[in-house]
């Protein structure tokens, strides 16, 4: 799965695809921003159509529960570690200290709903 995403986050920033997206919300925008600075382009190992499915499926999560969605989007889009997430993002969200397990899980369940999204089409 986690390969998946991470192909699907390759299109995402894709200046190609960019206008594509199910959503343009400006958090997404900014992480595109980020990513393009900072990383070397890797071109998608994914199909339009795998791509569409599986940013589908990430649309749900954000309308499921916003939280897991930023995970989801700080790791694969802004390819922050889960210590990242844990400590610069979600500390900050809730204004005490995240562990990294929190962190972790809170990316698994992420994944979990994605993954079992594209089940459930298949």
């Amino acid at each position: 799965m986690s390969e998946k995403l991470r192909n699907w986050a390759r299109w995402v920033l894709d200046d190609d695809v960019s206008y594509k997206l199910g959503y343009q919300s400006s958090m997404l925008l900014l992480m595109r921003k980020f990513k393009e600075v900072s990383s070397n382009k890797v071109k998608a190992d994914i199909d339009v159509a795998g791509a569409e499915e599986v940013d589908k499926a990430v649309c749900l999560l954000a309308k499921h529960n916003t939280i897991l969605h930023q995970v989801l989007c700080w790791h694969y889009l802004c390819g922050c570690s889960v210590n990242q997430i844990a400590i610069r993002h979600l500390s900050k969200l809730e204004k005490k200290r995240v562990s990294n397990h929190t962190a972790k899980a809170l990316l698994s369940e992420a994944e979990g709903f994605v993954e079992g999204c594209l089940i459930k089409n298949t």
